[in-house]
């Protein structure tokens, strides 16, 4: 399987996945790249939310922390309106 690729906005290069935040298997992985906490199948953040300083694609922790929480507002929004 060929590795993802993405790129950054605000550099405009192509980034490799990065290995600290997009591994599912790690501890601290969100599901979404650029963003290191612990979340729950529920969709609550168990973790103080942080930027991954490996890929900075968020400027810093506060935003890193509100890009995760209105994902998870709107995973939880489709979850239940889908039942």
């Amino acid at each position: 399987m060929p590795a993802r690729k993405r790129t950054s906005k605000a550099a405009d290069k192509v980034l490799s996945p990065c290995e600290a935040c997009e591994d599912p298997a790690g501890r601290f992985y969100s599901g979404l790249p650029g963003v290191l906490a612990r979340v729950t199948r529920d969709g609550r953040a168990l973790s103080k939310i942080e930027r991954c300083d490996a890929c900075e694609l968020f400027t810093g922790d506060e935003a890193a922390e509100r890009v995760l929480r209105a994902h998870l507002a709107q995973l939880r929004r489709t979850r239940s309106s889908a039942r």
